[in-house]
């Protein structure tokens, strides 16, 4: 069964990376020319959504391509050691944690220009995540291998 699960994921894995890209040919070029072009402050919702839109999907890309790699060296050789999962956390780090995180601030900061309690919302979520991930921390003995 696990077997199966393995495979179908790592066939959807193709049209994830390519749709992917494709999103991000559709809304790259848009994203960067209101990057280069204007001033953060003075950005639109829309173009904000639309940075966050690509810039979460170059992440998407990435990610996928990484662990759609790592998944088919586990897959096609099962026996052998797969250093893709152990290295893998630092990928995360770069195309899953901060692409999410820009990505979301961009469609919050949309959001936050419609409405002053969104803006105070946003900013107890990242108190409340932030004292989370410390906790964590703290829960492990405050170790850092």
């Amino acid at each position: 069964m696990i077997h199966t699960i393995e495979f179908i994921s790592l066939v959807l894995t193709v049209p994830t990376i390519l749709l992917s890209l494709w999103v991000v040919a559709l809304f790259g070029p848009k994203a960067w020319r209101f990057i280069s072009t204007k001033r953060i402050k003075n950005l639109s919702e829309s173009e904000l959504l639309v940075i966050g839109i690509t810039i979460g999907f170059i992440g998407n890309f990435f990610d996928n391509i990484y662990w759609g790699i790592a998944w088919t060296v586990e897959f096609l050789n099962r026996d052998e050691p797969n250093d893709w999962f152990k290295y893998g956390v630092a990928s995360n780090i770069p195309f899953r944690q901060l692409a999410g995180i820009t990505a979301a601030t961009c469609h919050i900061a949309a959001a936050i220009m419609l409405s002053r309690m969104q803006r105070k919302r946003y900013f107890i979520v990242w108190l409340i995540a932030l004292l989370a991930g410390v906790a964590l921390l703290g829960a492990n003995g405050w170790r850092i291998n």
